[in-house]
């Protein structure tokens, strides 16, 4: 099973910090540190893939001087100019089997995976109780669409299952869909009659984004 964390971006109004997975959310550990050990502690074979590109000299310097032997590290050198669906396409290679997808800038502790059943198909994460712009609609626990401003919001955690993977991979090599966020293609893949469940974790003590944390410099 291959986590592809999406870090090649800045946050808008953040871009003086520097690279997002740099910052720090604990006296001794950044958000790339963080996300490592709690991937690691809910899936410890898992193959962890992250994608920078923002303020690169400064994360390739970490890469050299800190454990983390067991992650891939790709370069997009055209993070400024494409949206997120360009970026997983640099990770192309590693969408085979079950894939999670996330961002550089979600703050997860490994409880939100208690629970999660890898076998029963795609799975978008939703917490009902941490506002994001992003929500959806649901009839019988199935995905329906996904935009901005609608209840049932989404904790920006997606799950592609293996018999799924192969249309998530021929979508985002087309094109005309790289400027696309990565909810789109669940959109289209929805559309393609492909079904995403939701896996609802309430909790805010589990998942937060860096709007809701005071960042460390």
């Amino acid at each position: 099973m291959n986590f592809i964390i999406l870090a090649d971006k800045y946050n808008k109004g953040m871009k003086s910090k520097g690279c997002l997975g740099l910052l720090k959310v604990q006296k001794r550990k950044n958000i790339f540190q963080f996300q490592y050990q709690n991937i690691k502690k809910a899936f410890p074979k898992c193959k962890i893939i992250y994608v920078y590109g923002f303020d690169n000299r400064r994360l390739e310097y970490f890469v050299k001087t800190n454990k983390h032997k067991d992650v891939t590290y790709l370069y997009n050198k055209d993070y400024d100019k494409y949206n997120f669906t360009q970026s997983i396409g640099i990770a192309k290679e590693y969408l085979k089997g079950n894939c999670f997808i996330t961002f550089g800038d979600i703050i997860f502790k490994h409880q939100i995976f208690e629970e999660f059943n890898l076998n029963i198909g795609s799975q978008v994460f939703v917490n009902k109780k941490t506002k994001n712009k992003l929500g959806c609609t649901l009839e019988n626990n199935q995905i329906c669409n996904i935009s901005f401003d609608l209840d049932n919001y989404l904790s920006n955690i997606y799950y592609i299952h293996k018999k799924d993977i192969q249309n998530f991979a021929e979508i985002i090599s087309n094109d005309k869909y790289k400027n696309c966020f990565i909810f789109e293609i669940i959109n289209k893949m929805i559309d393609n009659n492909k079904v995403f469940k939701t896996f609802i974790k309430n909790n805010k003590n589990i998942i937060q984004t860096l709007n809701e944390i005071k960042i460390k410099i």
